[in-house]
């Protein structure tokens, strides 16, 4: 997810919404990106996700359904909010939750 996270970010490092807007091929990048996190999510221990209620594993793998099933519904500005507002905070949780993990 961390992998997928940070790619994600590279692709649009520097990049405005309206340059993203007509950027097809970063559009179509950062939605694969979206679809291993979703991917990922889907994929862990429900142990693992009921001892970070805080981390909105649902909704992330909810989001990567409408990526897969309907991605020509994808509204770019909503991809764009998602982006630059909550990867940030998912990457600070999925560390964390690698940390305390580690530690286990």
């Amino acid at each position: 997810m961390l992998d997928a996270i940070n790619r994600l970010q590279g692709y649009v490092s520097g990049m405005s919404l309206s340059v993203l807007k007509k950027d097809i091929k970063t559009i179509e990048a950062a939605t694969r990106a979206l679809e291993v996190i979703g991917e990922a999510v889907g994929q862990l221990d429900d142990k693992l996700k009921k001892r970070y209620p805080e981390v909105p594993w649902q909704r992330i793998k909810d989001f990567r359904n409408v990526v897969v099933h309907q991605y020509w519904q994808v509204d770019v500005e909503i991809l764009w909010t998602i982006i630059n507002e909550k990867l940030p905070l998912l990457r600070k949780q999925i560390q964390y939750v690698l940390a305390e993990e580690k530690q286990r």
